[in-house]
């Protein structure tokens, strides 16, 4: 049996109010992997028009309307599925930054007390600090929360 696939949940959940029942119900509304593939596709018709993207398993020249169409809506979602992942891997990295457990995203090279570079892999920054002696900074999903602790003392 297949695993569900993470739709990021609702994009716009809203509770309603019936004055003819007197009572509640909500609404989900359209998932968040809805809502991104929404916000994907003009972009991705946009340079299929153009003729600087080709859809997925489509030769736009060969093909029929609906199957250019279809092949958009399926890189449409590829791309929601993608940021939704990257979504959760980013808020897993905050989570285990918070916890002490973090992995940066990247790392900076700080020369004469400014960046002097960025680098996504731990061997290119270590390469290039090496070379231009240059102090190593990593940089994490988001900034750094608060320390309550040490703000009390």
């Amino acid at each position: 049996m297949s695993e569900a696939r993470n739709d990021g949940g609702p994009a716009f959940p809203s509770v309603l109010y019936s004055h003819e029942r007197a009572e509640n119900w909500s609404t989900d509304g359209m998932s968040l992997r809805d809502w991104f593939a929404g916000q994907a596709l003009p972009a991705i018709v946009n340079a299929t028009s153009a003729g600087k993207h080709q859809p997925s398993g489509v030769d736009v020249r060969n093909s029929t309307y609906s199957k250019v169409v279809g092949g958009i809506a399926q890189d449409a979602y590829a791309l929601a599925d993608a940021m939704l992942a990257a979504r959760a891997y980013l808020r897993a990295s905050l989570a285990r930054k918070n916890t002490g457990e973090a992995e940066p995203v990247a790392w900076r090279g700080v020369v004469d007390g400014r960046t002097a570079f960025l680098c996504r892999t731990r061997d290119e920054i270590d390469r290039l600090a090496s070379d231009y002696k240059a102090t190593i900074e990593p940089l994490f999903a988001s900034p750094p929360l608060p320390d309550t602790e040490e703000k009390r003392a």
